[in-house]
Formats: structure tokens, sequence, C-alpha cells
């Protein structure tokens, strides 16, 4: 079953989340959902449409030009959005340059709650649903 992410932000693990950026982009669909913390540019290898990422961005928390980069590369590959995670706790905070490039180019930039955790978001059981409604 597909869903498009405004559906996936119903869901109660996010129903906290706070999209910062790219509300154009909310109607993206997103077969699946998974993590990315590598951010070089060779990343682009394993990133794959229609996926809804997840991400503290610890390894460019403090630099928001490869914080950019790595939006740019998530969406030429037509990817669903990105859910920063731990926001306020790795990053201090979400840089207003990396939200305006968001806006601009339509990129869905959400924030979760600081206490989610990734396998609230990703994992099949059903209390946490979010993996599971994209797989199915």
């Amino acid at each position: 079953m597909q869903m498009t992410l405004r559906e996936v932000l119903q869901v109660s693990v996010l129903k906290d989340a706070t999209v910062v950026a790219g509300t154009s982009g909310l109607d993206n669909i997103v077969d699946s959902v998974t993590t990315i913390e590598v951010t070089e540019d060779s990343m682009v290898n394993w990133v794959y449409e229609k996926q809804l990422y997840i991400s503290a961005m610890y390894s460019v928390k403090d630099d928001v030009e490869r914080q950019i980069n790595l939006i740019d590369i998530l969406h030429k590959r037509k990817c669903s959005g990105l859910i920063l995670c731990h926001v306020g706790i790795w990053m201090k905070g979400i840089d207003k340059r990396l939200i305006a490039h968001c806006d601009s180019i339509g990129f869905p930039l959400i924030k979760a709650n600081p206490n989610t955790k990734y396998i609230d978001t990703t994992t099949r059981s059903e209390e946490r649903r979010v993996g599971k409604e994209c797989r199915s």
C-alpha cells in the first residue's frame, strides 16, 4: 500500500512532528522508510526514489553547506522527504538557510519530537506503524 508523506505524518509516532519546510511536497509517495547518517557524495549509490529518510545529521550537524548538499542529493534522487530526529540533542537547531533551501526546491523537511527513536518509525510492529504501512 502506497502512502503520501501527508498520510505518513498522521501515524501516531509522527503526529507531533513539525513540517518546517517543503510543504509543497507533502503529497510525495512514500514506498519505504529508512535511516541515513552517511552524508558523503558516494551515498548517492544507495539512495532510492520514494524513500523517506530519517536522520540526526550527526556527521554534518555543524556544516550547513553539507546539510544542503545532502538535501540536494535526496531531492535529485526523488526521495519523499527527510525527518530530522534528535534536534536539540545532536543538531542544536535547524539553520534558516537549510529551511529556505528546502522550501525553494519543495523538499519536505520534518522535525520529529526530539525523543522519537528511529526504530519507532521503521519497524513493522503494530505499535510502530510508519514502516509497516509503507511496506504493506
